[in-house]
């Protein structure tokens, strides 16, 4: 068998090594091939979106893709910890309070049913009940939400804005809130 037989005869048979060298060259580039798979996936490892103690904003950085990790970013194969699994941060509470207010102002020129719905009872009041609320907001055509700096665990915001009005006019106002929970979501209390 040739199990027994001596390594350069085996090779003699092969036809002194033209049958080698193309065996020779597929095993390279698989070797090739595998370290380049290995190195690949050892770089996407490391370029998994991890939370960032801090990171509660919505601006926080996250990888393009377009970018390319450093030569000196890339782990080697010997140094490659276990895979791990790391849970995706829930939205922070402020950027929940800060979602709250850009949808309701979105929302106050077309379904004034579900602001209205969004205001405490001490707000309602304040807006001169539904009718006044509805007769101010049929004056106004659009609302942008230019900045807001929402505080959950304070319950309040400050808010910049632009309203068009329908006729035409734009003014920039800074408004004060105070928000109340409401189970899970909030309704407006204060608005200076």
């Amino acid at each position: 068998g040739v199990a027994g037989v001596p390594v350069p005869e085996v090779l003699r048979e092969w036809g002194s090594g033209r049958r080698l060298k193309p065996i020779l060259l597929v095993a390279l580039l698989v070797a090739v091939l595998g370290s380049a798979y290995l190195l690949l996936s050892l770089v996407s490892d490391q370029s998994g979106t991890t939370a960032t103690p801090g990171a509660n904003r919505a601006s926080a950085s996250t990888p393009t893709a377009g970018s390319t990790p450093k030569a000196s970013e890339a782990p080697s194969a010997t140094a490659r910890a276990p895979r791990s699994t790391v849970a995706v941060p829930a939205r922070s509470s402020d950027e929940r309070l800060a979602s709250f207010i850009s949808s309701y102002y979105a929302t106050v020129t077309t379904d004034r049913d579900v602001t209205w719905a969004q205001l405490s009872p001490t707000m309602q009041a304040f807006a001169k009940g539904r009718n006044g609320y509805d007769g101010f907001w049929q004056t106004v055509r659009s609302v942008r939400v230019n900045q807001v700096d929402a505080n959950a665990s304070a319950r309040s915001a400050v808010v910049n804005l632009t309203y068009t009005m329908r006729n035409g006019r734009t003014r920039t106002e800074t408004h004060s809130f105070a928000f109340v929970t409401n189970g899970a979501g909030y309704l407006i209390q204060t608005d200076r």
